[in-house]
C-alpha cells in the first residue's frame, strides 16, 4: 500500500485518529485502595531477598536504599543491605550498615564480629574508607 493509499484509508474512518476526544477519566483512588498501594517493610525486604537470590545485587540495594530514604529504619533491613553490599564488594557501605545495626543494638553479638571482620579493611584501603564516608550521602540519611 501507497503512502498516499494509507492516508486516505486513514481519513475515511468514520473515526478520524485525530478527532479530540473527551478528558480521560480522572483516576483517583479511594483512600482503602491507596493504603494498599503503600508498601511495608516486610514487602521491600521480600521484594530484594527475592532479587538477591536472583543474583540482581544492584536492584535489590536500590530497593533497600528507597526503604532507608523512606525512612524504614530496622535491623533487618541493615543486615540485607550488609549483606548486599558485601556481595557487591562495596566493603565502606557494608561497614557503614554494621554501624547502623549497632545505633541499634549496640551489644548485637554478630554485627560486633562483623566489625571486628571488615574494620581493619576499611582501615587498610583507601577506597573502602571513601565509600565508607560517602554512605551517609549515598544512603540520602542526614
Amino acid at each position: 500500500m501507497s503512502i498516499i493509499g494509507f492516508l486516505k484509508r486513514l481519513f475515511s474512518h468514520k473515526e478520524s485518529y485525530f478527532k479530540k476526544t473527551s478528558k480521560p477519566p480522572e483516576n483517583k483512588l479511594s483512600e482503602a485502595e491507596d493504603k494498599k498501594l503503600i508498601l511495608t517493610s516486610s514487602d521491600l525486604m521480600q521484594m530484594a531477598r527475592k532479587l538477591k537470590e536472583k543474583g540482581e545485587y544492584v536492584r535489590a540495594e536500590q530497593i533497600l536504599k528507597d526503604g532507608v530514604k523512606e525512612g524504614v529504619n530496622n535491623i533487618k533491613l541493615w543486615w540485607l543491605l550488609l549483606e548486599i553490599e558485601e556481595s557487591l564488594n562495596r566493603i565502606g557501605r557494608a561497614y557503614y550498615c554494621i554501624e547502623k545495626i549497632l545505633e541499634m543494638e549496640p551489644e548485637n553479638e554478630k554485627a560486633l564480629e562483623k566489625l571486628e571482620e571488615i574494620k581493619p579493611l576499611v582501615d587498610k584501603e583507601l577506597s573502602y574508607y571513601i565509600e565508607y564516608k560517602m554512605a551517609p550521602e549515598f544512603y540520602k540519611i542526614k
